[in-house]
């Protein structure tokens, strides 16, 4: 793990170790090779250096090889074992479950242990990448159990663009984050003048990006060696290989490919239309070209309308706790002599009450983009234009380098 070490850690589960005791239930869903192994061993080393915890409160349980007997059986034995801790009063513990989803019906094994033993009372973080419709995680884990200061439900996924930026370029400047809704504010129009001089370094620093990805391997071996090796990819393609055999529900429960639905003018979904699948990570997409000889690379005009498109959904998963989970992050719009519009406005959650976000087109062009803006402007008579490197706030249409856009959205 010290190999591929560039100092990048993950944020997700950093308010369990400020605040790592308490009735709390956090579920942690991500891909295969993103870490989620990693963070959660970070979170017990962090745990075992705090001195108002005793490192038997800290129990991690490996589940990839677990039968549901074993669950039961685990939650049993390891407070027994640790009951010692108990000796000058009830203490509760942390449980990390690592890759708990392979093992169907844990959720209904933990509802029980929730609803008449002490683990009501402890920490419980379980962890999978892939989620079976089956289990119903919601009605026996989340409703009613947490406060709503806690985000139950959250989503390990390869580093964003702000991240990459931060791990791979600490000389530019990065943007403040913005609301979905938000994103052609003042606030928003004055930070981007901010950038104007640093545009053509934002637009090479987002093409290795979108050739290296975020998976914190791949970035690691790109920082260390200029390029993401073929033994890395060739594991990637392992994992999305197995998935794709099963149908493509199986890509998107393992969080390899993003829906995007058709919505109306309101945001709400049009039945009986396609969706358009999204790859999560740029990396993901070089797979054929970069294995098998004779595969056409991917284009920087598709890869960044996927980037922007995933940078979107994490941001309104992030404003709407559950959205990622559940399919409804982002959506596409048609125009009544059928031109396609990206991203359209999805409603959420804000300061001031339910606002729309921002409708966005993926235009990686250098010029030209006001002929580009016209479809966008036609229907909403607003958004953004996601462009190579110009950057214009002066119209009701903006045009803004899509870096520059990724990291006021996440």
């Amino acid at each position: 793990m010290a190999t591929y070490d560039i100092g990048y850690r993950a944020e997700a589960l950093d308010d369990v170790a400020t605040d790592p005791l308490g009735d709390r239930l956090i579920v942690l869903s991500g891909p295969r090779r993103i870490g989620k192994s990693v963070v959660m061993l970070q979170l017990a080393a962090t745990l075992c250096e705090r001195s108002d915890i005793d490192p038997r409160q800290i129990i991690h349980v490996p589940c990839d090889t677990l039968a549901l007997q074993d669950v039961r059986r685990v939650l049993t034995l390891a407070r027994s074992m640790t009951e010692s801790v108990d000796l000058d009063g009830a203490r509760p513990r942390v449980w990390l479950f690592d890759e708990i989803t392979s093992v169907r019906g844990w959720s209904s094994v933990f509802k029980d242990a929730r609803d008449n033993t002490a683990f009501a009372h402890d920490t419980v973080i379980a962890a999978g990448s892939r989620w079976d419709p089956d289990e119903d995680i919601e009605g026996n884990l989340m409703a009613g159990r947490a406060g709503s200061e806690t985000r139950r439900r959250r989503t390990l996924l390869p580093m964003s663009f702000r991240e990459f930026l931060i791990t791979t370029r600490e000389n530019l400047p990065v943007l403040s984050r913005l609301h979905p809704g938000h994103l052609q504010s003042r606030e928003a129009r004055a930070q981007l003048a901010e950038t104007e001089l640093f545009v053509d370094e934002f637009d090479l620093a987002w093409q290795q990006f979108l050739s290296v990805g975020g998976f914190p391997r791949a970035v690691a071996e790109y920082v260390r060696n200029g390029a993401v090796s073929d033994a890395y990819l060739q594991d990637l393609q392992a994992w999305t290989r197995a998935a794709l055999e099963t149908r493509l529900t199986r890509m998107v429960s393992s969080h390899a490919v993003l829906r995007c639905p058709q919505r109306d003018d309101f945001g709400a979904l049009v039945p009986r239309t396609q969706s358009k699948h999204y790859l999560t990570d740029p990396v993901l997409s070089w797979l054929p070209s970069r294995l098998r000889g004779g595969a056409k690379a991917p284009d920087m005009t598709s890869l960044t309308e996927q980037a922007i498109g995933v940078h979107l959904a994490r941001a309104v998963d992030a404003h709407s706790e559950g959205r990622w989970l559940a399919g409804d992050t982002i959506g596409y719009a048609r125009t009544s002599n059928d031109r396609e519009i990206d991203l359209a406005p999805v409603s959420l959650p804000s300061a001031a009450g339910t606002v729309m976000s921002v409708p966005i087109e993926s235009k990686w062009v250098s010029r030209g983009w006001k002929s580009e803006a016209r479809v966008i402007m036609g229907k909403y008579q607003r958004g953004i234009l996601a462009t190579k490197s110009i950057l214009d706030t002066s119209g009701e249409v903006w045009a803004v380098p899509a870096p520059l856009l990724a990291l006021t959205l996440l």
